[in-house]
């Protein structure tokens, strides 16, 4: 222990009159009596790093405080609805996740009726394909299009097209090449034929099941004999319809095409004018009797019946 000194020294000044500045009682420091320098600063000679004043503020810039937290959870909370309503319009505007829902239909802004969208997935097709591969067939939904493909050597690969304009390919098998180079196929007439079908025919879009491109050859003169073909589940009969690769004379499924039901209304015209010049010579012709008369005219006229019966079937306007 220190000896206690009275008396001042320079080292205690403005301490207790006759107490050391470095003097104890009981081991105990003493303490300091000065009064703080005005303005708030440290008297001089104070030890100002030696622990928060009187009034100063105890917070630390580390620390958040309590409208600090709740912007953060606002921000927080913003951000992630912000992501969550984003990612599920996605999920719902995907035309591949539409269609596993089956929400996308022959005429929606999805649909690959739609003229663009299906010439996008023809030219998606072809650029995958072989050089100088020729189209098969094509059959096509409004959600998908599958696409058989030929090479001149006659390998065939199938090509799948989904709702996302996504283009898949897998080998098919080999045959005798008999398709239609990409430039024969009019993105514009799938929707044609359903058109007119509807307007011509009564069968409803919402019943299609799916449309067919059919390519072919003549077996008599090699000529094509190309076609398109629609296919409904409504109504129960009847409810098939074809046109040319060119959309038109869309007509059912087992009518005569046009061409056929050309000749058909020349033959029946023809029938037509000559029943009508025998009805004349029987009617002033004599008959042995009036009874053969009748039975020769009712004849005749049965026959001119089933005549414009024929002309009227085919086609006839």
């Amino acid at each position: 222990m220190m000896p206690i000194v009275f008396g001042r020294s320079r080292d205690d000044e403005g301490g207790i009159p006759g107490l050391s500045g470095t003097g104890s009682f009981g081991g105990s420091p003493a303490p300091s009596l000065r009064k703080p320098a005005p303005g708030g600063g440290s008297a001089p000679g104070s030890d100002s790093g030696s622990g928060p004043q009187l009034g100063a503020s105890t917070a630390r810039p580390w620390e958040a405080g309590p409208w600090t937290i709740r912007l953060a959870t606002l921000a927080f909370f913003a951000v992630f609805a912000f992501v969550f309503v984003t990612e599920e319009q996605r999920r719902l505007d995907d035309p591949v996740q539409k269609a596993a829902r089956g929400e996308i239909s022959v005429v929606g802004r999805d649909s690959l009726f739609d003229p663009a969208r299906l010439g996008r997935a023809l030219a998606g097709v072809e650029r995958q394909s072989p050089r100088g591969g020729t189209v098969e067939s094509i059959r096509l939904t409004p959600a998908s299009m599958d696409v058989v493909v030929a090479r001149p050597d006659g390998a065939q690969f199938e090509f799948n097209v989904d709702a996302a304009l996504k283009v898949t390919k897998d080998d098919y098998t080999a045959g005798a090449p008999e398709g239609l180079p990409f430039s024969r196929i009019e993105a514009t007439v799938p929707a044609k034929l359903l058109r007119v079908s509807e307007r011509k025919l009564g069968l409803k879009p919402a019943h299609l099941d799916y449309v067919l491109l059919n390519t072919s050859r003549s077996s008599f003169d090699g000529s094509r004999d190309d076609s398109w073909g629609a296919y409904y589940s409504e109504p129960p009969l009847d409810n098939d319809a074809t046109a040319e690769l060119d959309g038109t004379d869309v007509r059912l499924i087992g009518t005569p095409d046009a061409k056929t039901r050309a000749a058909q209304r020349a033959s029946a015209r023809s029938s037509i004018k000559s029943l009508r010049d025998a009805e004349r010579r029987v009617s002033s012709a004599p008959f042995p009797n009036e009874a053969m008369r009748k039975q020769s005219l009712t004849q005749i006229r049965q026959a001119l019946e089933r005549a414009e019966k024929t002309l009227q079937e085919a086609g006839r306007r």
